[in-house]
């Protein structure tokens, strides 16, 4: 088994592949890991068969595979929530399910957990990839709350202009609830550029809000 995890750890594809369907085989314990971090292989054979081997372990890779939902790679926590699917495991918890959802991108689904979800989707806002990090801004947004407005108020500042992009539509998806917050954070805000996104935002629910009509 050790020489097996060995050659999984390396970096010839042939080899990875072997040793992933031969651990599947196997089913040690041990080997789980190795093969989480296989799910994120540019290769997709070695994707496949990671994939493979863990849902042949079965129960004793599904610790393992929960945590792997929150993985720093895509790759991993799509391989993971597949792995879930194909052994018919179902969430234990309500904190489980999310990272389930957020591991699949289902990011509609997500919001409907409501404030149970913000802490993941918090945590995801800053994810490498662009479409993971675009849908939690998003879903945030309509999940709206106090640390959703102030943790999309800091993306503002940002040196990446999509992030803040994406940022400021979340904030404006949530309308006129944000509206206070955004407020208090302008009048402690250094940032030029996030001052400028705020008062935007600012200037848009103006805009949105009906004059009220003189009593008659």
């Amino acid at each position: 088994v050790d020489a097996l995890i060995r050659a999984l750890n390396g970096t010839d594809s042939d080899l990875q592949s072997g040793a992933a369907r031969a651990l599947g085989y196997i089913g040690d314990e041990r080997a789980v890991s190795s093969l989480i971090e296989a799910m994120g292989s540019e290769d997709f054979t070695v994707r496949r068969i990671a994939i493979d081997a863990l849902t042949g372990i079965g129960e004793n890779a599904i610790p393992y595979l929960s945590e792997a939902l929150l993985h720093s790679e895509r790759r991993v926590r799509s391989g993971a929530a597949e792995c879930f699917g194909q052994v018919g495991y179902e969430p234990a918890s309500e904190q489980e399910r999310i990272n389930l959802l957020v591991a699949n991108e289902e990011w509609l689904e997500i919001t409907r957990m409501g404030a149970s979800a913000v802490d993941v989707l918090i945590y995801f806002t800053d994810d490498a990839n662009e479409e993971v990090r675009a849908g939690a801004v998003a879903a945030l947004g309509r999940v709206g709350g106090s640390k959703a407005v102030t943790t999309l108020a800091g993306i503002l500042t940002s040196d990446n202009p999509d992030a803040r992009l994406e940022a400021m539509n979340a904030l404006a998806d949530m309308g006129q609830k944000a509206v206070p917050e955004l407020v208090e954070i302008k009048k402690e805000a250094k940032n030029p550029v996030q001052l400028d996104a705020i008062e935007q935002i600012l200037d848009l629910m103006r805009r949105r809000t009906p004059p009220r009509q003189a009593a008659g």
